[in-house]
């Protein structure tokens, strides 16, 4: 039962899992990624079909910070930042969270599969990227005093 609960975990904070028609190699999908301050990948997602009904239980991109002293402008410590996004028009819109505790949890760090039970998605941006290379810097991180991450449309391949 706990290895069923730790895969189930990953799928919706990793994103493991759901896309819209089976995969063939050599296709090609429209997708985000994310990139760190310092310039290393954080995360690639395929950009799905429709918004998920519920943001907050939708499969998505999480990159948990370095750092374990980064609060946001309540107070709470910020865990990690992910994103969803689907398609719209060409392009994506793309929702943009930050992993806070949620209430009634000490404010701590927990960048673990059992700890991510403690936190909640706080919405930090929602923009929509209209071509495959365009870019967004986080800059809502600024706030926090840390260097902001990436997001860019890309095209992907299997």
């Amino acid at each position: 039962m706990r290895v069923l609960g730790f895969v189930a975990i990953c799928a919706i904070l990793f994103g493991v899992g759901t896309s819209a028609a089976p995969a063939q190699r050599g296709d090609t999908y429209l997708g985000v990624e994310l990139t760190r301050a310092d310039g290393r990948l954080g995360g690639r997602r395929e950009v799905i079909a429709t918004k998920p009904p519920d943001l907050a239980k939708a499969n998505a991109n999480v990159q948990f910070l370095v750092r374990r002293d980064v609060k946001d402008e309540k107070g709470r410590i910020v865990t990690g930042v992910g994103y969803v996004a689907w398609r719209e028009g060409k392009g994506a819109r793309v929702w943009v969270f930050s992993l806070v505790p949620k209430a009634g949890v000490a404010n701590d760090y927990y960048a673990t599969m059992s700890g991510i039970a403690n936190t909640r998605r706080e919405p930090l941006a929602e923009f929509v990227l209209t071509t495959v290379g365009q870019s967004r810097p986080l800059v809502e991180m600024k706030k926090w005093g840390f260097d902001p991450f990436v997001i860019k449309l890309i095209r992907g391949s299997r």
